[in-house]
């Protein structure tokens, strides 16, 4: 079995955005500047970050459900989002 280290309390959940091969790179950074408030270059860092290395940490947020909202705005786009804690 497994062991995974434990998670503090206070640790952020984030929203991780995986690749996939049907979005171009161009929406992906769009969604991204729309949907996660992140700046031009953020996007695009975060964009071939995604498309180099399968997946990212595009937004981190204190509670849950602003994390889970996030990811749900990026699903209905079609994009892969899953949502996690940890630091």
């Amino acid at each position: 079995m497994a062991h995974t280290a434990p998670v503090a309390d206070d640790a952020p959940w984030r929203v991780t955005l995986h690749d996939d091969e049907v979005n171009t790179i161009f929406m992906v950074a769009y969604l991204l500047r729309a949907l996660c408030g992140l700046d031009d270059l953020q996007a695009r860092a975060a964009t071939m970050a995604v498309h180099r290395r399968g997946r990212c940490d595009v937004a981190a947020f204190p509670d849950q459900g602003g994390a889970e909202r996030c990811a749900v705005q990026l699903q209905r786009f079609g994009l892969h989002a899953t949502v996690g804690r940890g630091a």
